[in-house]
Formats: structure tokens, sequence, C-alpha cells
């Protein structure tokens, strides 16, 4: 098995030793006259090993390493590698599973090319219960991510199984494209519980040079400005587990997630893209009539053709010109990935890839959603109005007391999680805890169409303004025009 390993000492003393024979020269001999040189076999010394582990790659002629890849890999210009060996142009070593091989690719495939390949992309998840087409296309975007992770040169968005119940089949999908892409069965991991955690085992994944990774049975609110940070990285630096010494690696994995009603925070809602499975039974891992059984094994059976079929539409799309994807819409960091996987698709025909983005985006971001409550609420009580952070206590304070109210709308139902702990568990603290958490959205502009401003500062209060926003829109791709209402 080939993988990437990073090497010690220990191991570069080793290699040393067996590339070369080392000595060193013995005086032999009493008496200056008499004194003879002799040949002395050694190993090869610390002080070289260690020059060369603290060279830059650049000043070391050796061939630089970012990813083992177990399918073939294709370039720019259509041309496939299909022999094991190491690619120099994408600087992936390609490592077949043993009796892997590649299905007939034509030079120039064609419309009944591309429809075969489309047929058996979708064979590999027909036993699955989707909830609708763009669901189905776009785990058929993650199967092409997968394949062709190696010549993405670029950030890849997380691609998410969201599920409402457990049995439904989430890990069984992001198994199979594993297998797909690599031939074997995938290492599934927990999502982490901390920030360290985070950064220990994001680090691990990238010195091994995996190209997929799966976070299995997501159980708690996806949150993380490190494995957000990562979504949109080219290079990571991270240092090493019992060292001092920082590394900084190339991220070109590929993570796939799944859980139960998955909810995000932060800015994982803008770095993902999901597929959502429903069964619509009580104990769907009882569900039989699969027309793959034993999907894995029926996809290493079959792996030469289905990794074939991606092949002919990433060929098609490069005869085609490589054409940028139309009705796919801007996704910030993952332009490159966009560009490949949504212009692959787009090129066959496939208009429904990607088609829930925004649903995803706005239902997703449980954040976003608590604050869009939030100031539409407080919208309804302030209107226009400048008020502060006190204020807002008051108003709180009168609902809870059962006072009338004027308009009769509950602040209190909308609030945000964290201002809602802060309130009822340290009420003194809930002023200054609201007036950081303002600042933090200040002219942040919401789906709902309110923004928070900053307005003037009286007797020492800091007094806040939400102003309507209208965007006036022109055709797509051109500039909007934006202006605010509200003083």
């Amino acid at each position: 098995m080939v993988e990437i390993r990073q090497i010690r000492e220990d191991a570069l003393r080793g290699v040393l030793a067996r590339c070369a024979r080392w000595i060193s020269l013995k005086p032999v001999g009493k008496k200056k006259e008499d004194i003879r040189w002799v040949e002395k076999t050694e190993n090869p010394p610390v002080t070289v090993v260690k020059d060369i582990l603290s060279l830059p790659p650049g000043m070391l002629n050796v061939p630089s390493l970012i990813a083992v890849t177990h399918s073939p890999i294709i370039h720019d210009d259509g041309t496939i590698i299909a022999e094991e060996g190491y690619d120099p142009k994408t600087k992936t070593y390609f490592a077949p599973e043993p009796g892997f091989v590649l299905e007939e690719i034509p030079d120039l495939p064609g419309e009944e090319d591309i429809e075969n390949a489309l047929v058996i992309l979708q064979d590999v998840f027909v036993d699955f219960p989707f909830v609708d087409n763009v669901s189905k296309w776009n785990a058929v975007g993650a199967l092409i991510t997968a394949v062709l992770r190696p010549v993405i040169n670029g950030p890849v968005p997380c691609w998410i199984v969201d599920k409402p119940q457990a049995g439904s089949g989430a890990s069984l999908i992001q198994s199979a494209i594993h297998m797909a892409a690599t031939g074997r069965d995938p290492s599934i991991e927990v999502i982490p519980k901390s920030p360290d955690e985070w950064e220990k085992r994001t680090l691990a994944t990238l010195l091994s040079g995996r190209n997929i990774c799966i976070l299995d049975n997501i159980s708690i609110r996806l949150r993380s400005d490190i494995f957000a940070a990562i979504l949109t990285s080219r290079e990571w630096k991270g240092r090493i587990l019992g060292k001092s010494e920082e590394v900084s690696l190339p991220v070109r994995c590929f993570w796939m997630a799944n859980g139960n009603n998955i909810q995000f925070g932060g800015d994982i809602s803008r770095r993902i893209w999901v597929s959502k499975i429903d069964p619509q039974m009580a104990l769907p891992w009882q569900r039989d009539g699969f027309i793959h059984p034993d999907l894995l094994k029926w996809i290493q059976k079959n792996r030469g053709e289905i990794v074939a079929a991606v092949f002919i539409l990433a060929k098609a799309w490069i005869t085609a010109g490589r054409p940028k994807p139309e009705k796919i819409m801007p996704i910030g960091g993952f332009e490159e990935w966009r560009h490949t996987t949504g212009g692959i698709l787009e090129n066959a025909g496939v208009e429904d890839f990607m088609g829930n983005a925004m649903n995803v985006y706005l239902d997703g971001d449980v954040e976003l959603r608590q604050w869009e409550n939030f100031i539409s609420s407080v919208f309804e009580v302030f209107e226009s109005r400048p008020w502060t952070a006190a204020d807002l206590y008051r108003r709180l304070n009168s609902e809870e007391s059962g006072e009338s109210l004027n308009p009769p709308i509950r602040v209190m139902d909308t609030l945000p999680d964290h201002l809602a702990e802060i309130y009822i568990s340290k009420p003194t603290g809930f002023t200054r805890a609201c007036g950081n958490a303002l600042s933090k959205q200040e002219g942040r502009r919401f789906p709902c169409g309110y923004m928070i401003r900053r307005g003037q500062t009286r007797q020492s209060a800091q007094q806040w303004i939400i102003a309507e926003i209208i965007e006036i829109r022109t055709n797509p791709g051109e500039a909007n025009d934006e202006r605010t209402e509200g003083n």
C-alpha cells in the first residue's frame, strides 16, 4: 500500500545508509612516517541528516509529492495517466488497487457516450431515497469531485448528507463514493469536539496525503472556525504533535459528513453543499428489495466502469473547451471546484446540480435564522428609531412582568440562544453581552431585508438602528445598486 509518511531523522539516516557507502579515513600507525589512512565504514553523520531535513523543498533535487490517488489522473488537455507511478504535472502518485482496470475511454466522447456515463453514475445511487433530483445530482457531483480531487487546483466544499433519522443510508452513500474513488473501505471518523482536536485531526489528515475524509453521524451543531478555514485554504500551517516545529501542507482533501437534521454555525453553511435523503418509514434499516443489495461489493467489481464514466464526462467537458457553468450560483472561495464539477455536469446536460444552494445557506445556518427573527421582532418594536441595549433589556423585563405591550410582540421569544442564556442566567451582564453581539453583526445585510448599524452615542450608551435594505437588482452578473432606509 502506497501512502505518505513524514520521514524522521532515524528513517532518513537509514535511507541514506542504503543509498551509499559512508566511509571515514582513520590513521593507522604510531610514528608519523608510518601512518597510513584506512577506510572505515560508518553510518551517515547526524549533521548531514539534520541538514537535509532542514532544507526547503526547492533546494532538494527531489520531486514534490502532495497526494496519493487510487484513481487515474486526467490533465487539462484530456491526457489520462492510468499507469501506476508518479505524475510530475500534478505532483501526485497514482497507486491503483490490485486488479483495477480502467474501461476504455473514447478520445472524443459523443452524446451517446455522455448519456451512458450519466446512467452508470446514477446507478451507484439508485437505491437511496433522495428527497429530490437536486439531492441526487449533488451526490453524483460528490462522486465526480472524489475521483477528480487531485486535479482540482483549489479548495473544495464539504458535502453533507442530511437525513431525518438513523439508518437512512447516509453513511453508506459516502462509503460508496469512497469505494468508487479509492477501491477500498473508508476510515470513518467522528466529529472532533474541541478546537485542539480539530487542529490535530485535520493536520494528521493532511500529513497522510488522503484525498477523502468522512465525518460520520454528526450529533452536535457543526461549527468550527478551524474546519471553516481549512475548507477554503490552499495551504495549511500547523504544529506537529509532540514537536515545536511548524509545517505548511497543501490542502487536497475532500471532506464529506453526515448526520440527522444537521445544524450549522459560523461560516460553515456557505462552505458546504447538501443532499437530503428520507426513506419515510419508522425503521428504515429494515428496507429490502435493493437493486444492489451489497453495494460496496458491486462498486468494487464495477469500479473500472464507474471511474471511466467520470472521465468520459470530464473529457467531453475538456474537448468542449472547459466551459464555465452558467446556472450554478457563484460560490466564493470555491471557484475552481465550481468550474470543474459544475462545468462537467452542466456540459453533460445536468441542470439540477447545486440547485438547493441558497436554501441550504438560509435554512442550515441556525444562527442566521435566529438573528433574522430577532432583528425582525426588534424592528417591530423600535422601527427605525435608535435604541440601546438597555432599552432592549427594559423591553424584555416588561414582557416578563406581563405589562401591556405596544406593539404586542415578544422579543424574548426570538433572542439568539447565547443572549437568551445570558438574560436568564446572568441578567446583570445582558446589556454588555448584547452590545458586543450587536457589534459583531454591525453592517451585516440579512436576507430578510434588514441591517444592523451603529447610531450615535448618548450619555456613554451606544445607540443602534435597524435599517431596511432595498436592493435594486439588474441583470444577472451585473453590479447591484443598494440603498438603505432609516435614520
